[in-house]
């Protein structure tokens, strides 16, 4: 499988943390920069094992913590 920012695969899975993240804000359970976090840390964990995988993990941090920057702008 390819793992390139266009694969669709992986674009979903990080829209998909982007609403779970507005929910998490929303009902005042945690940021989205600290779900970003938290994912940061799981992907520096897998980086040891799977570089491969902890590549798309830092893919969707980026993606959460640009979602994040977009939402504090608006307010």
């Amino acid at each position: 499988m390819d793992r390139s920012e266009n694969d669709p695969v992986i674009g979903a899975i990080g829209g998909t943390l982007g609403i779970v993240g507005a929910f998490l804000e929303r009902a005042n359970i945690a940021t989205i920069d600290e779900l970003a976090g938290a994912l940061s840390v799981y992907g520096a964990a897998t980086n040891e094992t799977d570089p491969e995988q902890a590549a798309v993990i830092a893919q969707w941090v980026l993606g959460l913590h640009e979602l994040a920057s977009a939402r504090h702008d608006k307010n």
